[in-house]
């Protein structure tokens, strides 16, 4: 039974749990984790209990179901229980799918080839499933590959040729404890939520093509990303127009120490001057314009914070960047840096941007160190509406806060205070339209802060796409382009975004400049393989005696960057929000809805004694149907018949007390062993057995009965000897 009952579960099992798995979702309302895994098991185990265990273990298995199912039953609230049935109805639907499975099981037994055909079937679907996209479960794939497994080696035993013992449903009971170790293993192995890439692969090919890219620039003067091109981010002119094109490819390993920061800004090149069609650089300032930047920004964070704690604006971090797949001038960093680390013998200051004297220089490591800034907070949106001057004091004070090596002064920064108005404020001439439209906009602004921040919303409602087309010819400066973009086409790139937020800046009374460089998602990962296609355009909006700092008018890309403040900043009812405190404990009224007090349960002796009863009355009713199935077969029998029953009874017994026959024994052999411990008048079966088995003797009438009178002996020693 034993060798039946592991045979049949090693098919049945699998299938039953592979329909399962496909089906449940589609047959429970609301899927619960796990639950139809468990239905699963609990009916495969009660059926194959049912198949294989003689009459009296299936009556004892059906009764103890019943007792369980009156118990529930029982102790069901009687208002609930139509409710809970109809909730937990596809309990009787994995039930009755379970029950169907071991059906073609039993049809497959004895036509093979359904086991072929639902093997193919279930490997159709994972292909299919892996075409598609479709989520599989892992416990699905693994009962697919086992169904399979195990039909093969079924097969495979069946037509080999073997001596001996040559049953197929022994060999493959035998290497089951394998495939249950190999089921176990592969579902504690922990398989990642991404799909595998193919590092290495992808490695060597980056290699290879940077090298093919560095050596055609190097030596045949190609491939060069520092001259026009249509790739945002590189060129060393930028125009709103025409359809962008892709190259993917990872250009910098970024390394970053920054918590939760969700992106960063890296700048590569800034531009101040617009025609209408493309962008310019006319700054050649050799001043160090970044760190003053980062200086002023921290100045105003001091002198708003006052005793408060500085981190409540503005932390210090870092990153590492490496540059692998791009060969270029561009020196890219975060906005407020303060500090780079690495070899910068080959660079240079143009316009406030840090360039390389030769792409060579470019290959190698280095470290910026930076602050960033808490912009979605109240307590910047205070500093930011705020009018601020930066004193000689507060202006060494950020130096020595920032430990900033290089020596800068109060004049160089009151200097470049003049050049930002003078480089970044052209103030442009809009058209009439373009005017009535920006005053609605505008409408109730105030501050700077305020109108930047109406710039950076309006833009909420056009469209971003790839591919606008050419600008019209007929666009001929700045104003053009706004009617153009703004009041016609609605729709554009990060290029058309930036440009029009730059040049509304600029009309009013704000410096800013257009930014070209990448816009890197961070979060919580600290490696990070920077995209080409992560490259991006940004205005940058000078807020005065504060410093520059980057707006997102391109729609979908605006993420928010805040953290929780800290001293009595962060417990001012100005700055507070009424946080959530779990206390631990829950507090549950259970109320009848007002109408006097919720009803007791009651337990009662027979809410057990019933379901006992019941599943003991099923029990003994099914062993007394059996009883008189066999005596009604018995009376049909004829002597010889009736004789061979009895002996079979007679040796089931004895295999029952321990003393059945061996495998390879004969009958003769049989009787001479038990010879030693029972009487010659308990063993006269086995000889009328063996006429049976080998003879056509006739048995009488009196020869029967004494056989039935020698069985009654024979259970009548063993419960006198126990």
């Amino acid at each position: 039974m034993i060798v039946e009952l592991i045979y049949d579960c090693l098919f049945f099992i699998p299938l039953a749990v592979t329909l399962s798995s496909f089906l449940h979702r589609y047959i429970e309302h609301t899927p619960t984790e796990a639950a139809w895994l468990v239905i699963t098991l609990l009916t495969a185990t009660f059926l194959m209990l049912l198949k294989h265990l003689k009459i009296k273990g299936k009556a004892v298995t059906s009764g103890i179901l019943l007792a369980f199912m009156l118990a529930v039953w029982v102790f069901m609230p009687s208002g609930e229980r139509l409710d809970l049935i109809k909730d937990h109805i596809f309990i009787l639907w994995e039930i009755l799918l379970t029950a169907g499975c071991l059906l073609i099981c039993e049809v497959s037994s004895h036509y093979r080839v359904i086991r072929f055909v639902l093997s193919i079937s279930g490997f159709a679907v994972l292909i299919i499933s892996l075409i598609r996209k479709t989520e599989v479960t892992k416990i699905s794939v693994c009962m697919i590959f086992i169904f399979m497994l195990v039909t093969a080696a079924d097969e495979y035993q069946r037509r080999s040729r073997k001596e001996g013992d040559v049953n197929p449903k022994k060999h493959l009971s035998a290497i089951s404890p394998f495939i249950l170790v190999s089921f176990i293993l592969i579902m504690f192995i922990h398989i990642p939520d991404e799909p595998y890439d193919w590092g290495f692969v992808k490695k060597i090919s980056q290699i290879v093509k940077s090298q093919y890219i560095m050596v055609s620039e190097n030596i045949l003067g190609k491939n060069g990303w520092d001259t026009d091109s249509p790739v945002i981010g590189f060129s060393d002119r930028s125009e709103p127009g025409g359809d962008l094109t892709h190259s993917e490819r990872t250009v910098i390993k970024l390394i970053t120490y920054s918590q939760n920061d969700p992106k960063v800004y890296l700048i590569g090149k800034t531009f101040d001057t617009f025609d209408g069609h493309s962008w310019d650089k006319n700054d050649d300032s050799k001043s160090q314009e970044r760190l003053m930047d980062t200086l002023e920004t921290l100045c105003a964070a001091m002198d708003t914070v006052g005793d408060e704690p500085l981190n409540n604006l503005v932390k210090r971090a870092s990153m590492t960047f490496e540059y692998k797949d791009m060969h270029t001038l561009c020196f890219f960093a975060p906005e407020k840096y303060i500090a780079v680390r690495g070899d910068l013998d080959g660079t240079k200051i143009v316009g406030g941007d840090y360039t390389f004297v030769n792409r060579r220089s470019s290959r190698l490591p280095y470290e910026a160190t930076y602050y960033r800034v808490n912009r979605d907070s109240e307590i910047f949106e205070i500093l930011a509406n705020t009018p601020h001057t930066v004193s000689e004091t507060s202006w060494e004070k950020a130096k020595k806060e920032s430990v900033l090596k290089e020596e800068i002064s109060y004049e160089d920064y009151l200097a470049y205070h003049k050049d930002i108005y003078d480089t970044y404020l052209t103030k442009p001439v809009l058209s009439k339209d373009m005017q009535i439209y920006m005053d609605k906009v505008l409408l109730g602004a105030e501050t700077d802060y305020e109108k930047l921040c109406r710039l950076e919303e309006m833009f909420e409602d056009f469209n971003y796409t790839e591919h606008p087309g050419d600008l019209p010819d007929s666009i001929r400066n700045e104003s053009d382009f706004l009617d153009y973009f703004i009041l016609e086409k609605k729709e554009g790139y990060c290029t058309y975004y930036a440009s029009a937020f730059v040049i509304l800046s600029r009309y009013c009374g704000i410096p800013a400049r257009y930014v070209q460089g990448f816009r890197v998602p961070v979060g919580k990962t600290r490696d990070i393989d920077v995209s080409s296609n992560y490259a991006h355009a940004w205005p940058e909006a000078y807020l005065d005696g504060i410093g520059w700092f980057v707006f997102e008018p391109t729609p979908g890309m605006r993420t928010k960057v805040s953290w929780e403040l800290t001293g009595k900043a962060g417990k001012s009812s100005d700055l507070e929000t009424t946080p959530y405190i779990p206390t631990g404990r829950v507090d549950v009224e259970i109320t009848d809805g007002g109408k006097g007090e919720g009803k007791r349960f009651r337990f009662h002796w027979y809410m057990i004694a019933m379901p006992v009863v019941a599943g003991l009355a099923f029990t003994l009713l099914v062993f007394a149907i059996d009883r008189l199935i066999k005596e009604k077969r018995y009376r049909k029998m004829d002597e010889r018949g009736k004789a061979q029953w009895i002996c079979k009874n007679c040796l089931d017994f004895l295999k029952r007390k321990k003393l059945g026959r061996n495998d390879k024994e004969t009958l003769t052999e049989y009787h001479e062993r038990l010879k030693e411990i029972l009487s010659e008048d308990h063993l006269e079966f086995i000889g009328t057995y063996e006429d049976i088995l080998y003879s056509d003797r006739q048995i009488s009438m009196d020869e029967r009965k004494e056989l039935e009178r020698s069985y009654v002996s024979l259970k009548k020693a063993f419960r006198s000897a126990r």
